[in-house]
């Protein structure tokens, strides 16, 4: 068996950043009806992206400066007027 390069530096890393490493690994967990999260949609369909709302994330983007990533959405949302 191959050894990991680096292998004692990111052992000491991941010990020193256990805590860290733990909460990152629950907020990247999928979380379900079980785990007492409500999921409105019910079917696949209704997950569908259908575009960004322009206003509000130009709006956003405007806030924060993200001037690049003001036009970064392939599809808007069709809004209604």
């Amino acid at each position: 068996m191959a050894s990991l390069r680096g292998g004692p530096a990111l052992a000491v890393t991941l010990r020193e950043q256990m805590a860290n490493a733990l909460l990152y690994r629950s907020l990247a967990r999928l979380r379900t009806v079980e785990d007492g999260v409500a999921i409105p949609e019910a079917s696949a369909s209704e997950l569908e992206w259908r575009g960004a709302p322009r206003a509000r994330w130009e709006a956003f983007c405007d806030s924060l400066g993200l001037g690049r990533l003001r036009a970064r959405p392939h599809r808007w949302l069709a809004e209604s007027r």
